[in-house]
């Protein structure tokens, strides 16, 4: 069973995820501190980052965004697993992860629906 770390901070998201990946285990997180947290205790085969989280739409890259985690996994390597995928909508967000990950993939959420484990 696959092992998934997601930073998504949507009711209605979680949701869907939950839906769709029936055969892995997921840890929900809702804020970057959380989510580093996690991934500094635990092994993840895939990692789903949100950008905008705490509510906010098309926010900036602030403390509590994704690309806090995302610059957090940039500076432990050791910590990241192959498969990053950020799904947030927020294109500004997506540029400045990328940054920090260029490995990662980005697949925008609506998109998450037809990802299988």
């Amino acid at each position: 069973m696959k092992k998934i770390l997601i930073l998504e901070d949507d009711i209605q998201r979680v949701k869907l995820f939950t839906q769709n990946f029936t055969n892995a285990e997921l840890i929900f997180t809702q804020t970057s501190s959380e989510a580093i947290e996690h991934l500094k205790n635990e092994k993840f085969d895939y990692i789903f980052l949100d950008h905008d989280l705490g509510g906010t739409a098309f926010a900036p890259s602030d403390e509590n965004s994704g690309y806090e985690v995302a610059k957090w996994l940039e500076a432990n390597p050791s910590t990241t697993t192959e498969y990053i995928i950020i799904h947030s909508l927020n294109p500004a967000g997506v540029a400045k992860m990328q940054q920090a990950l260029p490995e990662a993939k980005v697949v925008p959420f609506v998109w998450t629906k037809i990802i299988h484990f």
